[in-house]
């Protein structure tokens, strides 16, 4: 017999928007530049997938466009901001164990997806860096928050993963692709943070996300910018 699947709260998926700082208007106006004169004969100095991927990356943070910091920690902020008040609703919520006895470590997990600015080793800021930067600003264990790109080989992501489901991890961050098929962290999990649009779809939904919650959040997060428009047919 399938379990009982988790609600979502609010009866649907919820959809935020960021408002764009004026820099990131003014980008976006040159991104549309951008789109209209490109020399096709030059692919290799422009080209509208660049023009789009740049569009994709300041829409996401301003520093991943080389501009300035947002003052309000932008989406990383904002993102920080819904996982705390998640994070301290739900830090008392006692889980049980294997065996069915309380776990000694209570406290949900929430997870954040994100396909664009992962983690590197180029020494490149990455949108996950924002992201746990302005969670241990507001108080959270940097231990606590996790990236699954720092766990390549089979029996680390194993450990990983058991991390989340006993506790120790209280936010974990990964892109479509390697939290995906065989991602067995469900028993904690309460929330979805949707950083990014992917280019396919993720197959994570309120269906596998939480066994032991009884309702699941997804927030989906947009810049409210105008991108710039296709370019005309030359």
């Amino acid at each position: 017999m399938p379990a009982a699947l988790p609600t979502l709260v609010g009866g649907q998926r919820q959809v935020l928007s960021m408002p764009a700082d004026q820099e990131v208007r003014v980008f976006i106006v040159d991104l549309a530049w951008r789109a209209e004169h490109f020399d096709p004969k030059c692919p290799d100095m422009d080209n509208i997938l660049k023009v789009t991927s740049d569009g994709r990356n300041v829409s996401l943070d301003p520093r991943l466009g080389n501009l300035a910091a947002p003052l309000n920690g932008g989406r990383a902020g904002a993102v920080a901001e819904q996982i705390m008040r998640i994070h301290h609703a739900n830090e008392d919520t006692v889980y049980r164990d294997d065996a069915g006895a309380p776990a000694p470590i209570p406290g949900a997990l929430q997870i954040v997806f994100c396909d664009r600015a992962t983690p590197n080793k180029n020494g490149r800021w990455s949108i996950y860096d924002g992201v746990r930067d302005e969670l241990v600003a507001r108080g959270m264990d940097p231990a606590a928050v996790r990236f699954v790109h720092d766990y390549p080989k089979a029996g680390e992501k194993a450990q990983l993963f058991a991390d989340c489901r006993n506790g120790r991890v209280s936010v974990l961050l990964g892109s479509t692709e390697k939290m995906g098929t065989g991602t067995n962290i469900q028993d904690r999990a309460i929330a979805l943070h949707h950083l990014d649009v992917p280019w396919r779809r993720r197959i994570w939904s309120s269906a596998r996300a939480a066994s032991s919650a009884r309702e699941i959040r997804t927030r989906r997060w947009k810049s409210a910018t105008t991108s710039p428009r296709p370019p005309s047919t030359r």
